[in-house]
């Protein structure tokens, strides 16, 4: 059959499956009939909508955000926590003790090594939501043995520091954003050479 009216709902069968509409927003009666009667594809109304059995329970699909849209909140939120990382979090002072820490490697030369994995966490600590830590490619045994020296001196309490730090601010439930940024600094403050802060997915 060609179509058949119910309420404020036009119905088509395709042959396959029966096709609704919604028809409320369209307040001209003649598109409903020209609906019926000469088929949906040729004389579709542009306010039209169509319904799917997947949508909610009053059966409507969900609306669906740009995807543009929902990067560019993405970005917004990383930028503004990072901002309050930086002034309530202590990014500023994080990242300059690390700085201060890679300087003094940097001038005993045999350590610059630990100078460059310093320099490296003054920079995530700085900025670290819409980051991430990966493995680099090419990193070897040195960089393992680096690591392991590195953790025996540096690596382990500074870890430690990040996830007490980090506990606590959960705790206090408003510092939960700054809990889970010290959470992200631990991998990098135990294991931190071979690895390369790159922006997050």
């Amino acid at each position: 059959m060609p179509g058949f009216v119910t309420g404020l709902c036009v119905a088509r069968d395709t042959g396959d499956s029966v096709v609704l509409a919604n028809t409320t927003r369209s307040p001209a009666p003649e598109h409903l009939v020209t609906a019926l009667f000469a088929g949906l594809e040729e004389h579709e109304p542009a306010s039209v909508e169509p319904w799917s059995a997947s949508g909610d329970a009053s059966g409507r699909r969900p609306l669906r955000r740009p995807v543009a849209s929902v990067v560019h909140d993405e970005v917004v939120i990383r930028f503004v926590l990072n901002v309050l990382w930086l002034i309530f979090g202590g990014g500023l002072v994080l990242a300059a003790g690390y700085g201060i820490a890679a300087l003094i490697c940097f001038a005993l030369i045999i350590t610059i090594p630990f100078g460059v994995a310093s320099l490296r966490l003054a920079v995530y600590s700085l900025w670290p939501f819409g980051r991430t830590l990966t493995a680099k490619p090419g990193a070897g045994l040195a960089s393992g043995s680096a690591n392991v020296l590195w953790v025996v001196l540096a690596g382990w309490w500074l870890a430690l520091s990040h996830i007490v730090a980090g506990v606590t601010l959960c705790v206090t439930i408003i510092g939960i954003p700054f809990g889970i940024a010290n959470f992200k600094l631990v991998p990098a403050a135990f294991w931190p050479l071979g690895r390369e802060v790159v922006d997050a997915p």
